[in-house]
C-alpha cells in the first residue's frame, strides 16, 4: 500500500512540475499582445541598419554595442507603445495623418545623404527593413499625439508675471556678461601694453592667461600644420604675417580674446604661443511663445510619466520565460566594495613593505653581530700571540 502511495505522489509531483507549467515562448505580453523574440530581432536589425547607414564611420564593435543595448531595452518601448495604443483606442482617438507625415519628414532627414527625398525611396535604402522602420515612425507619432492629448486635458498655466520675471532674469544675465566682457578687454589691453613695454611673453602669459595649462606652460599653445590654420581667416592672417618672435594685438577668437606669438614656422607647420582671455556667454532674451513651449514640454513629460504609471498599474503585463529582468546594480554598494578591496590591497602592500624592512633589519643585525664576533676573535688572537712572544 505504501509503495502505491509513493508512486501516486511522484506522479502528482511530475504533473505539477511539467504538466501545469505554462510554456511562454515570448518576451513580454501586454494585455494579451505578445512581443516575441522574432519581433525583437526584426526591430533590432532594422535599427542597426538605419544606424549603419546614417553613421557610415561606425565600426562593427559600435554596431554590436548598439544592438545589444537596444535588444536589452526594447521590451520597455513595446510595453509603453502598447499601453498608449490601447488608451487611444479606448478613448476613440486616432493619430492624424498630418502628425504621421510630420514624423515621416523628420525621419527622411536621416537619409538625405543617401539621396532619399521621398518616403517611397526608403524601400531602396532599407530593403526588407522598410516596413519595420515605418512602424517605428508611426509609434513615435503616436507617442507625440498621446502627450498632446494629455496636455489638452491639463493645459500648462504660465502667468504674465512669470514671463516678465524670466525675461528680466535673462536681461540681468546679459548685463553681468557685459561687465565681464569689458573687464576681459581691459585685461587684454593691459597685457598688450606690457608686451610693448618689453616684458617677457612667457611671464605675461604665466600671470594673465585664463587657460590653466597654457599659463603653466608660459603661453605655449600648439604646433599646427597649415591645413589646420587656413580655414580660420584671422588665424591664417597673423600666422602668415608675423615673423618668429613677433606677436599680434588682441584679436577675437571663439569664446575669447587672444594675443598670438609665432615661435617657429616652416613650409609644413607653424608653432604658436598665445595669451588667452575668456569672454562670457550671452543668452537670448526669450519670447512668451518660447517660454510657453518650454513649459508645455516639461509639463507634458510630467503628465506622461503619471499616466503611464496608471496604465501599467491597471494593465496585465506578463514576462515570458525567455526574459529575465535585469538586476538593479546598487552603485553605492559597488563603490563601498571597491573601496574595501582597495583598502585591503593597500594594507597588504604596507604589511609586505613592513615585513621586508623587518627582514632587512634582522639581516643587517646578523651581519653586524658576525662582524663584531670576528673583530673580538681577532683581538683575542692577537693578545694571545703577544703573550706567547713575551714568554
Amino acid at each position: 500500500m505504501q509503495k502505491y502511495g509513493l508512486i501516486v505522489f511522484c506522479g502528482l509531483a511530475l504533473f505539477v512540475l511539467f504538466g501545469c507549467t505554462e510554456k511562454r515562448d515570448f518576451v513580454v505580453s501586454v494585455n494579451g499582445e505578445k512581443l516575441t523574440n522574432e519581433m525583437t530581432s526584426r526591430r533590432v536589425a532594422m535599427m542597426r541598419a538605419v544606424y549603419s547607414r546614417c553613421a557610415p564611420n561606425a565600426t562593427p564593435a559600435d554596431l554590436k554595442r548598439f544592438a545589444q543595448r537596444l535588444s536589452a531595452g526594447y521590451h520597455k518601448v513595446f510595453i509603453n507603445d502598447r499601453l498608449i495604443a490601447g488608451y487611444l483606442v479606448g478613448k476613440g482617438l486616432e493619430v492624424p495623418k498630418a502628425k504621421v507625415n510630420e514624423f515621416r519628414k523628420i525621419a527622411l532627414t536621416r537619409f538625405r545623404a543617401l539621396g532619399v527625398r521621398k518616403w517611397s525611396g526608403l524601400d531602396k535604402a532599407l530593403g526588407r527593413h522598410a516596413p519595420e522602420f515605418s512602424e517605428q515612425v508611426e509609434s513615435e507619432a503616436r507617442l507625440s499625439f498621446f502627450k498632446e492629448q494629455l496636455l489638452a486635458q491639463n493645459p500648462t498655466n504660465i502667468t504674465h508675471a512669470f514671463v516678465e520675471a524670466e525675461i528680466e532674469r535673462a536681461k540681468a544675465f546679459n548685463r553681468r556678461a557685459d561687465a565681464t566682457n569689458a573687464y576681459a578687454y581691459a585685461r587684454a589691453t593691459n597685457a598688450w601694453n606690457r608686451l610693448r613695454a618689453g616684458e617677457d611673453f612667457g611671464k605675461v602669459a604665466h600671470e594673465m592667461s585664463d587657460i590653466k595649462e597654457e599659463r603653466k606652460d608660459r603661453g605655449e599653445w600648439a604646433n599646427l600644420d597649415w591645413k589646420q590654420i587656413e580655414p580660420d581667416p584671422l588665424l591664417a592672417k597673423y600666422a602668415h604675417a608675423l615673423k618668429p618672435g613677433e606677436y599680434s594685438p588682441p584679436i577675437e577668437a571663439d569664446n575669447g580674446l587672444m594675443i598670438l606669438r609665432v615661435d617657429k614656422k616652416d613650409e609644413s607647420e607653424c608653432r604658436m604661443s598665445r595669451i588667452f582671455f575668456q569672454l562670457p556667454m550671452y543668452c537670448r532674451i526669450p519670447t512668451r511663445e518660447k517660454l510657453q513651449d518650454r513649459a508645455d514640454e516639461a509639463h507634458a513629460e510630467v503628465l506622461f510619466t503619471r499616466k503611464l504609471a496608471e496604465l501599467k498599474a491597471s494593465a496585465k503585463i506578463v514576462y515570458g520565460n525567455q526574459y529575465v529582468p535585469p538586476k538593479k546594480v546598487d552603485k553605492e554598494a559597488k563603490k563601498r566594495a571597491e573601496a574595501k578591496k582597495a583598502a585591503a590591497l593597500e594594507k597588504a602592500r604596507k604589511s609586505a613593505i613592513k615585513a621586508k624592512k623587518a627582514m632587512l633589519k634582522q639581516k643587517n643585525a646578523e651581519v653586524s653581530t658576525n662582524a663584531a664576533k670576528k673583530a673580538v676573535g681577532g683581538l683575542e688572537q692577537t693578545q694571545a700571540e703577544k703573550k706567547k712572544q713575551e714568554k
